[in-house]
């Protein structure tokens, strides 16, 4: 038995991004192996947007940073996201994105997020998600000078039922070219510290015409290095319970790095991955809260 992918209803752009939700952008230019990934956070107890971005060129770290900002008073409205050294701005469905990188402004870049795909909703575990694959287009600063980007990527809002009740949280999309999105979240509470505490959402998007098909059981193995972070990945993604074969992925971690605070710790890793569909690119982030800040 398997259940059909279904035509989604598009989503309208966030209108409003609110309190308690997250907003993140990851891209790639794999010719020009440049990945980046960047992350605001909008925390409602503490009235900050706090960033995390994550720049990579040459299989390593080009920027590394946490920053923060105060909210602006009265609501964000359709304003400008400021999370410290990161902005994100909706201007008419064309999401940009400006981080001005470590101190000596090397890891900057401008970025614009052109529309592949509509918004659309996904099922995840204990939040509303929405996301959106984007062509990606502007200039990143290397030491060596600017470099004009041009890749793929995609934008995700995250919208928290029980804010702050994760202990972990994984998020990691795999994208196909322009044919296949697989995304897959993951929240494990800080009751336990097995297997089963955690539950796994995962779907495959297809482009031509855009579909959402659900996974029913999907299943995330990862292998770390010495120092924590990921090395190799693997999914078997069953469509049901009665499903006679699972979609295998597997993916090898092409740059990662890891940001520690007294709040938590946050591995971020791009990987080149194998499908069935063909080879793709995408981001795996792993947040591990700090004890007591879950």
């Amino acid at each position: 038995m398997s259940s059909p992918a279904s035509r989604p209803t598009p989503l309208p752009p966030p209108a409003e991004v609110r309190l308690g939700d997250a907003l993140s952008v990851a891209f790639a230019d794999e010719p020009a192996g440049v990945y980046g990934f960047a992350r605001v956070e909008l925390d409602e107890r503490g009235g900050q947007a706090r960033s995390l971005v994550a720049v990579f060129a040459g299989g390593r770290p080009l920027a590394l940073t946490a920053g923060q900002a105060p909210l602006a008073p009265g609501g964000l409205g359709r304003d400008p996201i400021d999370g410290g050294g990161l902005l994100l701005h909706d201007d008419d469905g064309v999401w940009s994105a400006r981080f001005a990188g470590a101190p000596d402004g090397i890891g900057a870049f401008s970025l614009d997020c052109e529309p592949v795909l509509p918004w659309l909703g996904v099922p995840a575990s204990d939040e509303e998600r929405q996301l959106q694959r984007v062509s990606v287009h502007g200039e990143l600063q290397l030491p060596s000078g600017p470099l004009a980007v041009e890749g793929t990527g995609q934008l995700t809002l995250s919208r928290q039922a029980a804010p702050g009740a994760a202990a972990v949280t994984r998020d990691l999309a795999v994208w196909v070219a322009d044919r296949l999105t697989l995304d897959l979240s993951a929240t494990r509470e800080r009751a336990g510290d097995g297997i089963d505490t955690e539950r796994l959402q995962a779907v495959v998007i297809g482009h031509d015409p855009p579909s959402v098909q659900a996974i029913e059981e999907p299943r995330l193995s990862t292998t770390y290095d010495a120092e924590g972070r990921p090395l190799r990945v693997g999914m078997e993604l069953w469509l049901t319970a009665e499903s006679a074969h699972a979609r295998r992925v597997a993916g090898d971690v092409l740059c990662a790095a890891t940001l520690t605070s007294a709040a938590g710790r946050w591995d971020c890793a791009f990987l080149r991955w194998r499908t069935d569909s063909g080879p793709g690119i995408g981001p795996y982030a792993i947040w591990r809260s700090a004890p007591g800040r879950s």
